[in-house]
């Protein structure tokens, strides 16, 4: 009798995934996304600097604020009265006319400093969106795999008790039964290698989304395979 390899099981899962039932998504891209640039700090801080750039501009092309002065002369430090002539209080009023131009200068760089910042805070986005949807695919792929070598563990087992049932009945010979034993034991290992690998897959993926790294993180939508025509 012979025993089917692990990697003939692992091939006709993967031929026949299709017609198994699809597990419903837990956290679409879309959401992680928008949470990932809503608990983002630097991003926020991006922002938040983009927008007092654009307050700014008003200022750079405003007049010079005026000045408004009171003044003492000649008070004497006795009494501090009023009674001697050479006594006088002043007031000032000073404007500052700012150079031709220089308001429209002003205007421009401000505003040109105000894009450059909303520019940066968009390719801060950009790039950390780009970021959690690379994290969720890979998380998704790795939930799919492990699917699928579950389930060919399951069936390893399977052949194994068929396999020691065989010798027992003296069906079989025992090179069948030992063959049946190394195949679920890789196996095995493979299932926990690749945990491990999704365990800290899903540490890096609720990082970016300012979660816990040790928050539980379900399946995850792949999208279909165009199987084409």
């Amino acid at each position: 009798m012979a025993v089917l390899s692990a990697a003939t099981v692992v091939a006709v899962l993967i031929v026949g995934g299709p017609s198994a039932p699809r597990v419903s998504d837990t956290l679409p891209l879309s959401r992680a996304i928008a949470r990932a640039i809503d608990a983002n700090p630097m991003l926020r801080a991006e922002r938040l600097g983009a927008r007092a750039a654009t307050e700014r501009i008003a200022q750079a092309g405003a007049w010079p604020n005026p000045e408004l002065g009171f003044g003492l002369i000649n008070r004497p430090i006795q009494t501090f009265n009023t009674e001697d002539r050479m006594t006088m209080n002043t007031v000032r009023y000073s404007q500052g006319i700012p150079w031709p131009g220089k308001q429209r200068l002003g205007r421009s760089e401000a505003t040109q400093l105000a894009v450059a910042d909303a520019l940066q805070a968009d390719d801060t986005e950009g790039l950390l969106a780009a970021r959690v949807t690379a994290a969720y695919y890979d998380l998704a792929a790795t939930g799919r795999v492990l699917a699928v070598m579950r389930e060919t563990l399951s069936l390893l087992r399977a052949f194994r008790e068929t396999a020691l049932g065989r010798y027992a009945s003296g069906t079989t010979v025992q090179q069948d039964v030992l063959q049946a034993e190394v195949n679920v034991a890789r196996m095995e290992a493979d299932v926990a290698v690749r945990e491990q690998e999704r365990l800290a897959q899903a540490a890096r993926f609720n990082a970016l989304l300012a979660r816990d790294p040790a928050t539980p993180v379900g399946a995850l939508h792949l999208p279909a395979i165009d199987a084409g025509p």
